[in-house]
């Protein structure tokens, strides 16, 4: 097991491809290749960009992550979706061409 790296699991999740819970689900049932070979082994480590990781046959790309500072606006909520219906940033970045992970005060 490599010592540097990320965890495969946070690497599947960070892809969109699972949840973290369900990449180790994944991993434990040997549906996730490193650079060809089969691993099971929940911690294992690779390096995004170096390493070919691959979830049931298909390679998963990863991206470089950005972060922005926003200064949200008054009746708006920090989530990309609501189920409520209330404005949200997700509203004010549709067009944002990359995936966005809200983090901030979750008041309206």
């Amino acid at each position: 097991m490599k010592s540097t790296g990320v965890r495969l699991q946070k690497i599947i999740a960070r892809s969109g491809r699972a949840s973290r819970r369900e990449a180790e689900k994944l991993i434990v049932s040997g549906k996730v290749t490193v650079n060809d070979i089969t691993v099971t082994e929940l911690g294992t480590r690779a390096i995004p960009g170096v390493d070919i990781i691959k979830v049931n046959g298909e390679e998963i790309r990863t991206e470089e992550l950005t972060y922005m500072v926003l200064y949200k606006p008054r009746f708006c909520v920090t989530t990309m979706k609501d189920p409520q219906n209330r404005r949200c940033i997700g509203d004010l970045l549709k067009k944002w061409p990359v995936r966005l992970y809200p983090v901030g005060r979750l008041d309206y």
